[in-house]
């Protein structure tokens, strides 16, 4: 996957997921990885991009790493992105091209790449924002099968919900 970004960054988007799609031995993501790879700072950036409320230029430094995590480490099996998702991905995360490169090689423009581009870090963003609060649930206590913050049964207050977790 590295060479991807140095002479492999000539190959067409489809070569190099013919090279990626080699099986890998699926595990699954740990609480531990997440944060060793993304700050909450970096998901909270992801899942900005994904509600459209930041330019793709914020995120850009965190391709590389999401895209490693989806073609290498095995987080395609756990999140299903179209051919056409996967291509820009790999284009831009491992390959380092740039959106006039992408433009001229799938014939659309840049707005519908960006496009599909948002939709796969939409899908990337929500899954691994899913396993951080899951995560956080799952140490802290706070999961019940009615999903309802536990009582920590001291003072009769109840702990803070995981989104507050989340954005310290």
């Amino acid at each position: 996957a590295n060479l991807l970004g140095y002479e492999f960054r000539k190959l067409v988007p489809s070569l190099a997921l013919g090279l990626l799609s080699a099986p890998k031995q699926i595990t699954a993501i740990e609480r531990e990885t997440l944060r060793n790879r993304f700050s909450p700072y970096d998901l909270k950036r992801l899942e900005s991009y994904a509600n459209n409320l930041v330019d793709y230029h914020v995120i850009v430094d965190l391709l590389p790493t999401l895209s490693k995590m989806y073609f290498v480490e095995g987080l395609r099996h756990e999140v299903h992105l179209s051919v056409a998702q996967s291509a820009i991905l790999v284009s831009l995360g491992l390959q380092h091209q740039n959106l006039e490169h992408l433009e001229k090689h799938f014939n659309l423009g840049i707005p519908q790449i960006l496009a599909l581009f948002n939709k796969a870090v939409r899908k990337l963003s929500t899954y691994l924002l899913d396993k951080e609060k899951e995560a956080i649930e799952t140490e802290e206590g706070l999961a019940n099968p009615t999903g309802e913050a536990k009582n920590n049964g001291e003072s009769g207050e109840r702990e803070e919900p995981v989104e507050d977790a989340l954005r310290e």
